[in-house]
């Protein structure tokens, strides 16, 4: 990559790829009009690379900031050996980035562009948050080949897939909406089959459909640890005396910060907050509220005598329980990060009905999220965007924090029936409300759940462990290819948690492992004992799959399971009976 990240400079190392390009479809479409202005397209690709490595952050929201000016590379393993990669290895072959909630997925998949340039390939960016009923996965393809100048639809899409000119870097799978998973995965999955030179790296937050399929190497980014720390606080922070100071605060932080100091949003999160605070707080739930604050008088808080007046009419703490209201109807109406400029009035109105004693109108409470706080940003014409997913689904935590026991208590009982959209709130609630967090759902779903796996792990037999996995997972089956796993597939529970999703991840990969290690004779009898579920596949159930396979390596992984549930049913336990002895106090 070039040293200065300029148009002028990046159209000079594109030009030669393009030019490559504009010369083939002459010659493969002789029969077609493809005109391909190759100086143009150059500027334009150019253009477009220069764009994904400028990116707003919440440390710098004033202004776009390229990626080198404050990108720190982290460490990158293998999901399963636990062994590091050069982040080169991830366009070796198709991939897939697994991270948590600010672990920098979005940042790496921008920075790999710059290696897709490299190996001489015209890298096709796109964020999956993007996809609607309206456009698929291969409309943004194609719209993305419109901006580079590219044009001739599908026939082109498909020879450059099929040539290798192109890299499909997909960023945030976690963020496609509900009802395009499943359609975007068979989409990923047809052009790994149709397109054999085609790499694609798609990122995703842990145990999403998506990593259930073969033929894509699994990687996840290592937590930062406490030697990150200088390296990457030297990228973020100029100023060498604040720098100092945060890295003395970070020192004498309570341990419940510290331990949540693992990744690069949350290391800057806490900078943001010491900014405006001179200090770190010493619990979570006391960090995320100081960040409302900080987000909404850090710039103000420099200009003496200046005391800003909210668009909405409202105060601080009235626009923070607004906007935590907002951000619950935002995840319960099925949006993401995204959403249009209608929706989002949508969405006030909803959230007005439920905190009947604010009032403001919709423009003023917009201008005080977008302007002033920049928790939410303008994308485009008719698109407004969290700045990031977690400010969405902790807002939307704190909402649940705050409402009746009733309230919460349904709310545990429904969002089991979408654990895909209520996962990373259900993990800030264990944090920010850890009575009832513990007392409505670990207490009221977890007890049996470990019973049952103590009860299978005693016993080891086939029996059991058919029983138990087709009890959690209807029709369970792997769909095979040429004797090995092409997909996973089976029906969606009436009750989910977070729990199946990590048993579902060990059951994957014991089945993996399990068919690349069968002989064929075994393999065809685990298939003639399936009756598939879809017409024209080839399946195993997991009933077969136990029955005449090796699965002998699920118990490692169930047993490490078994270890962290008992840990966090023990830990539910004392903090709902550390609350019951508190009754004493009125006896």
């Amino acid at each position: 990559m070039v040293a200065e990240l300029t148009v002028s400079s990046l159209t000079k190392v594109i030009s030669p790829i393009v030019t490559s390009i504009a010369k083939d479809l002459v010659g493969v479409f002789k029969e077609r009009f493809v005109n391909l202005e190759a100086s143009r397209a150059s500027e334009l690709i150019a253009g477009l690379v220069l764009n994904i490595n400028t990116v707003k952050t919440i440390w710098s929201k004033d202004r776009g900031m390229l990626l080198e000016e404050f990108y720190y590379q982290p460490e990158i393993l293998y999901k399963f050996e636990k062994k590091n990669i050069d982040v080169s290895e991830l366009l070796v072959q198709n991939s897939i980035v697994e991270g948590i909630v600010g672990q920098g997925k979005s940042m790496l998949m921008r920075k790999l562009c710059n290696s897709v340039v490299d190996m001489g390939r015209i890298p096709v960016f796109l964020e999956l948050r993007m996809l609607s009923r309206d456009r698929n996965l291969t409309d943004l393809i194609l719209d993305y080949l419109d901006a580079c100048s590219i044009k001739g639809g599908l026939v082109v899409l498909q020879y450059l897939a099929q040539s290798g000119k192109i890299a499909l870097i997909l960023d945030g799978f976690d963020e496609i909406p509900s009802d395009m998973v499943k359609a975007t995965v068979y989409q990923i999955e047809q052009f790994q089959k149709k397109y054999t030179s085609l790499i694609q790296v798609v990122s995703t937050r842990p145990n999403n459909a998506i990593s259930n399929l073969s033929g894509f190497e699994i990687f996840t980014i290592a937590p930062l640890k406490h030697k990150d720390y200088a390296p990457f606080l030297n990228k973020l922070i100029k100023d060498v005396v604040f720098k100092t100071n945060v890295n003395l605060a970070i020192d004498q932080a309570s341990q419940s910060i510290k331990g949540v100091i693992t990744t690069p949003l949350m290391l800057t999160l806490l900078c943001l907050v010491y900014e405006n605070e001179s200090e770190i707080p010493s619990s979570l739930p006391d960090f995320f509220d100081r960040l409302f604050n900080a987000v909404f008088t850090r710039h103000d808080k420099f200009k003496v005598g200046f005391h800003r007046e909210f668009s909405s009419g409202l105060s601080e703490s009235k626009i923070r329980k607004l906007f935590d209201c907002f951000c619950f109807m935002t995840l319960q109406f099925g949006h993401g990060r995204s959403m249009s400029c209608s929706e989002f009035d949508t969405i006030f109105a909803r959230a007005c009905k439920f905190t009947p004693s604010i009032e403001c109108d919709v423009d003023g409470f917009k201008k005080d999220i977008v302007q002033v706080s920049c928790l939410m940003l303008e994308d485009g014409f008719d698109e407004i965007v969290f700045l990031h997913k977690s400010i969405l689904e902790y807002h939307a935590a704190a909402f649940i924090k705050s409402s009746s026991d009733e309230v919460c208590k349904r709310f545990y009982e429904k969002c089991t029936g979408n654990v895909y959209v209520w996962a990373e709130v259900l993990i800030f609630l264990s944090y920010i409300d850890m009575f009832r967090f513990s007392k409505y759902f670990i207490l009221a779903y977890y007890v049996t759940e470990l019973e049952a796996l103590t009860t299978l792990l005693a016993d080891k037999s086939n029996e059991s462990l058919i029983d138990y996995v087709e009890a959690r997972f209807v029709s369970l089956h792997v769909v095979m290819k040429n004797f090995s796993v092409s997909s996973f597939g089976n029906q969606s529970p009436k009750v989910d948690l977070p729990l199946y999703h990590e048993l579902f991840s060990e059951i994957m990969h014991a089945l993996t492992v399990a068919v690349s290690a069968a002989d064929t004779k075994l393999l065809q009898v685990a298939i003639r004992q399936t009756p598939s579920t879809e017409k024209g596949n080839i399946e195993i159930s997991f009933r077969a799959a136990a029955k005449n396979l090796d699965l002998s390596g699920i118990w490692i992984g169930f047993r490490d399971i078994e270890q962290r549930l008992i840990v966090q049913v023990a830990d539910a336990r004392k903090i709902v009976e550390s609350e019951k002895l508190k009754y004493e106090i009125f006896e």
